[in-house]
């Protein structure tokens, strides 16, 4: 009987203390993940684009680089080359070519990875707008003055 009880004893304290370590992990991921997502880079980015005039067009690089844009889902995209048939944001467009930045009449800018080169093109210069830092990327904005083609 003493056993019983003794055995008992164990069982519940092995399971406080998983249910006590799940829970701290639990939390310590949660309050990670909750910096990541608000965090000055994001801040950074939304304050540029709230800058940009309804003439401005944002070009990203690549289909990663668009998924920042769910927070600005009322605002105009392009993404350069094609656009994924299975890419949901709807405020994305392809740009396939030059020719439909021509009646621009705003800034171009372009939004890639620090890490990448600017595929973009021809006649289309770009330089260093902004870099941030948001989830686990480290983003940069080029401006384009104009298009020349």
């Amino acid at each position: 009987m003493c056993m019983e009880k003794w055995g008992k004893s164990i069982s519940r304290c092995v399971a406080c203390i998983v249910v006590a370590a799940a829970t701290m992990g639990f939390s310590m991921q949660y309050i990670s993940e909750c910096t990541l997502e608000y965090d000055e880079g994001r801040k950074a980015y939304e304050d540029f684009v709230d800058g940009l005039t309804d003439k401005d067009v944002v070009i990203f690089s690549q289909t990663h680089t668009s998924f920042i844009s769910v927070y600005q889902p009322e605002r105009s995209f392009y993404i350069n080359g094609y656009k994924p048939y299975k890419l949901p944001f709807e405020n994305v467009t392809a740009l396939e070519d030059a020719g439909a930045l021509s009646d621009v009449e705003g800034r171009i800018y372009y939004m890639d990875f620090v890490e990448n080169t600017p595929v973009v093109f021809e006649g289309l210069t770009l330089q260093e707008k902004l870099k941030f830092h948001y989830m686990y990327y480290d983003f940069v904005i080029y401006e384009s003055g104009n298009l020349s083609l």
